[in-house]
């Protein structure tokens, strides 16, 4: 049995696809990559900017500066 394990562990590195070059017909764009962490940065940023807002107006102080926001920046600037 202790020969089965090692032979299994040899042929488990040798088709070991982690060091294997990706074929380019698999390869996805450099643009996916780069939206999920352009996401991922612009998410921690918002996140950092609403909770300065309600450390300094409180909840019901940061509401005005939220729909101002949406309405007059995200609806009429579009």
């Amino acid at each position: 049995m202790a020969s089965n394990s090692n032979e299994m562990k040899v042929n488990a590195t040798e088709e070991d696809v982690m060091f294997k070059p990706i074929p380019l017909e698999k390869r996805e764009h450099w643009l996916s990559p780069a939206m999920v962490f352009a996401g991922l940065e612009f998410s921690i940023a918002v996140l950092m900017v609403g909770g300065s807002l309600i450390g300094n107006f409180g909840f019901k102080g940061m509401l005005p500066v939220v729909l101002f926001n949406f309405i007059f920046i995200n609806w009429i600037g579009k």
